[in-house]
Formats: structure tokens, C-alpha cells, sequence
């Protein structure tokens, strides 16, 4: 997983995606976005990664007639719990649910961008989605208990030249 992660960090996004989907924790052939999803990244612990996936799946998602299932730990349930665009349950080891693979499959190939943001919603409402430009912007880390970040599961934030936007 080391190397999948490592293609992806340096923009290698085929064969980082290809890497990963050898591994049979990952491994997902599906090309659509239905689920359900287990949110969490297969083999590492904390809820960002979780988090990450839920808010690139959330521009598919807030765009469907229907909730897509998804499963989360508890942190991560908490957010999630007023967005009518999931339907969110445990992560208990015993449902079938596909890796975040496809997501992040969409996410690097630009499927997810060409979707609106749509922020979390009221409790009840489905909110609909507004036709401007999509934007994004990533800066991530994971810091150990010790406050020391962890190089393997974080991405520097660099200047792109001409525009003066961060990503």
C-alpha cells in the first residue's frame, strides 16, 4: 500500500490506483458510484481518510434521489449524521461494503469535480445543487500521539505558479 500511496502523492494516479486495487483489501472493479462504501482506508487507523472520502463521494451523492450507504466509525457517523445525502451505519466488520477505492478512482480522474459541493444539509432536506464552477483545494496531515507528523499520510501543500492559489 506504501507504493499505491506513494504513485499518488507524486501524481502517478493510473498506477497508484492500479497498485492499490492489488491489494484485496481495496480491490474494487466497479466503475460506478452506488456502494455501499466503507469509508475508512483499508489497513489505516483514524477517521480523516474517512472524513476525506465522505466530503469527495458528497458531490456525487447530494446530486442522487436517494441516499448512498455508506459505513463509518463513530466519529465520522457523528458528522455525517444531518446529511440526508448518506445513509450512514457502523463499521461493524460483518456487511459487505466496497472499498473507497472508486471514489478516490473518481476523485483523481476529475468525474467528482465536474459535480457541485453541496454543503451538509438541514436535517430532512435534500439540498439542490447550484450550476457554478467547481473548485477544490487539499492540504492534509496526520500527526502522531506524540505530535510528530506522519510523512506517509500527509501531503505538502505547494504554490502553483501564475495562479496564487494553494493546493
Amino acid at each position: 500500500m506504501d507504493a499505491a500511496l506513494g504513485d499518488l502523492a507524486k501524481g502517478n494516479f493510473e498506477s497508484g490506483l492500479a497498485r492499490l486495487n492489488q491489494d484485496p483489501k481495496w480491490h474494487d472493479e466497479g466503475g460506478d458510484l452506488d456502494g455501499p462504501f466503507e469509508l475508512a482506508f483499508p489497513g489505516v487507523e483514524g477517521w480523516g481518510e474517512a472524513l476525506l472520502t465522505a466530503s469527495l463521494l458528497k458531490r456525487h451523492a447530494a446530486n442522487l434521489p436517494h441516499a448512498i450507504e455508506v459505513f463509518a466509525n463513530k466519529q465520522v457517523r457523528s458528522i455525517l449524521a444531518n446529511d440526508s445525502s448518506f445513509n450512514v451505519n457502523s463499521d461493524q466488520s460483518d456487511h459487505e461494503a466496497r472499498s473507497p477505492l472508486a471514489v478516490l478512482r473518481h476523485a483523481l480522474r476529475g468525474t467528482l469535480l465536474r459535480e457541485h459541493f453541496v454543503p451538509l444539509a438541514v436535517p430532512g432536506s435534500r439540498p439542490h445543487p447550484k450550476s457554478t464552477r467547481p473548485r477544490i483545494g487539499v492540504a492534509w496531515a496526520s500527526i502522531d500521539k506524540s505530535g510528530k507528523h506522519i510523512h506517509e499520510k500527509s501531503m505538502q501543500a505547494s504554490r502553483q505558479r501564475g495562479s496564487g492559489a494553494s493546493t
